[in-house]
């Protein structure tokens, strides 16, 4: 189908990240990640089109990029599926990306992260 885009699988991970906007750093949790992007838990604001470079809290024994530059695009709520609810947080995508980072965010999704059978990554509904 024309305009149609594949939507990476989505990952559950216990990752916490620190977030440098070059004028603030500011850190949180990861609850949702790819392959192309990852949502932060956070109340941070930030503008969507914001350049960031993420830093992964991680063991010496995790393979995961040093740091990992990003741009945002949504701030607002992620629906968790039915039942579970929603969180507030930023979308980032991930941006530049070496073939060898690239490989090692495949490897810590495949090791670490838990595969979510949800359509995940759908804003939560407006509340009116």
């Amino acid at each position: 189908m024309a305009g149609s885009r594949v939507r990476a699988p989505r990952y559950e991970v216990r990752l916490e990240v620190v977030c440098d906007t070059g004028s603030g750093v500011f850190s949180g949790p990861v609850i949702d990640m790819s392959e192309s992007g990852m949502f932060m838990r956070t109340e941070q604001v930030l503008r969507v089109g914001t350049a960031v470079t993420l830093t992964a809290n991680v063991g010496d024994e995790v393979k995961l990029p040093a740091e990992i530059k990003a741009q945002v695009v949504r701030v607002g709520l992620l629906n968790l599926g039915p039942g579970a609810g929603s969180v507030q947080g930023i979308a980032f995508r991930l941006v530049g990306l070496t073939v060898v980072h690239f490989a090692e965010v495949r490897a810590y999704l495949a090791r670490y992260g838990r595969r979510r059978n949800l359509p995940l990554g759908k804003p939560a509904p407006k509340k009116s």
